[in-house]
């Protein structure tokens, strides 16, 4: 998800490189591309830290009780990057639509 962000950063600003977001941990990088990201993940940068004591630290046991508050903050990240894809779709259907009702307005039709 931060990789896709940040591809789009650096084709919008016509960059080739982005030391400050690479060099940048990884709450750093969940701010500098808040735009592209779900609310939830930027209101939530400490998630990250979470999943990565799990993978590195943390007991089976730790991780299990960890387990469905991790899952769930999930399912909400990615319910909510659907939903913004779905509103940016039908934003573009919308525009395309007016746009053609507009112009065949302007030639008479």
């Amino acid at each position: 998800m931060l990789d896709a962000a940040k591809a789009q950063h650096i084709a919008e600003h016509e960059l080739t490189s982005w030391e400050d977001y690479d060099a940048g941990k990884t709450s750093q990088k969940i701010q500098l591309l808040k735009q592209y990201l779900p609310k939830f993940l930027v209101d939530h940068p400490h998630l990250y830290t979470l999943l990565s004591l799990g993978v590195h630290e943390l007991s089976e046991q730790q991780c299990a009780e960890e387990f469905e508050n991790l899952r769930t903050a999930i399912d909400i990240i990615i319910r909510e990057q659907i939903s913004n894809a779905n509103d940016m779709k039908r934003k573009v259907e919308i525009s395309t639509l007016l746009s053609k009702s507009i112009n065949q307005r302007k030639n008479g039709k």
